[in-house]
């Protein structure tokens, strides 16, 4: 489930990431940093939303 969650948030993060820099901010070549922190920002509150609504599917034995 981990793995799952994690490859769905990358790629969530990632599409949004180009999508916001694409429309808002019209640049090309962003900083290496700049670019990682956009990234980290978008990613970590998708990563815990879709980790709390995995745990929901996962049964306890």
């Amino acid at each position: 489930m981990t793995f799952i969650v994690t490859f769905v948030s990358v790629f969530c993060a990632i599409t949004l990431k180009n999508f916001l820099v694409g429309t808002f901010l019209s640049a090309g070549e962003l900083n290496f940093v700049v670019d990682t922190l956009i990234l980290l920002v978008i990613y970590v509150p998708i990563y815990f939303a879709f980790t709390r609504l995995g745990k929901q599917f996962i049964t306890k034995e």
